[in-house]
């Protein structure tokens, strides 16, 4: 199965009334990546978000890495290997970019949540296994503000 990203143009979701049976449906843009392991490829895509510069970041799930693009799909380059170490991932999962360009990557598998600079640079960690004050169980998803 081929799996990819793909960016929606979506149109009229912010209206201050729900007039959604008047507004003009999602237009679909573009899509890039395929099935695999090299750069640019996918082995289960889960999270996406976009920094206020327009960088497209990919948690890469079973890949273990972050992958970068423009938003146009042009491949910019990647961090994250696997492994419990500070930048490395079992299974990143959610990510947000903070507005400071910061970005939070949910390590799923390893039960924390990770912060890197806009390079992909590791900043601090917190989090970790358990179900104790500090510790996540299962955590997959993250908003900043």
């Amino acid at each position: 199965m081929s799996r990819s990203i793909a960016l929606l143009l979506v149109t009229g979701l912010l209206s201050a009334t729900p007039a959604f049976a008047t507004e003009t449906p999602p237009a679909f843009l573009l899509q890039w990546g395929s099935q695999g392991t090299g750069t640019g490829h996918f082995n289960g895509p889960l999270g996406i978000a976009v920094s206020p510069g327009g960088v497209v970041y990919v948690a890469d799930y079973e890949n273990h890495r972050i992958q970068l693009f423009t938003t146009d799909g042009a491949y910019v380059s990647q961090w994250g290997v696997l492994g419990t170490g500070d930048g490395e991932f079992n299974g990143p999962y959610g990510i947000a970019v903070g507005s400071s360009g910061d970005i939070y990557v949910v390590d799923a598998l390893n039960a924390r949540i990770q912060k890197f600079d806009p390079t992909g640079f590791f900043l601090t960690k917190w989090g970790g296994p358990g179900t104790g004050d500090g510790q996540f169980e299962n955590p997959t998803r993250i908003a900043v503000d």
